[in-house]
């Protein structure tokens, strides 16, 4: 709580004619929260500091949305699946990487046949075809560490 305070501080002097000694009159910007707002008023009251409330979500805020949302394939954090085109067996694997990148350094391990690849690996020992095409982004996470 303290940190938070001191981020939102902003404190400038007022100097009364008749005081002696100026006291620094603070104001302080907090996200209004309907139960809490009369407490944090008593409480910061007597350190001389002003609550000044913001709402959470502004009309600019919900009206302005300047990014297009990017294609699943483009995000990275991907969980993605792969199927086999002859049998039903799945890849199914989570990457740092966009999905599109890590298509094409799978196509490339199972060209060169690359045994550290799963998908290389069911290649060469069946013989089968990987239907690429139906490669799909399952969902998107930020925790692929």
């Amino acid at each position: 709580m303290p940190n938070f305070i001191r981020r939102k501080i902003y404190r400038p002097t007022e100097v009364k004619a008749t005081d002696r000694n100026p006291t620094p009159v603070t104001t302080m910007t907090i996200p209004y929260i309907k139960d809490t707002s009369e407490t944090n008023s008593l409480i910061l009251q007597p350190c001389n500091i002003n609550i000044a409330h913001k709402p959470t979500t502004t009309l600019q805020h919900l009206l302005t949305n300047v990014k297009d949302r990017a294609e699943p394939n483009n995000k990275q954090g991907a969980v993605y699946k792969i199927k086999c085109s002859d049998c039903k067996v799945s890849y199914i694997s989570v990457t740092g990487k966009n999905l599109n990148t890590r298509l094409k350094e799978h196509k490339r391990a199972t060209r060169n046949g690359d045994a550290s690849n799963h998908i290389a690996v069911h290649r060469q020992q069946t013989n089968h075809s990987i239907d690429w095409d139906s490669a799909q982004s399952l969902t998107c996470t930020t925790n692929y560490f």
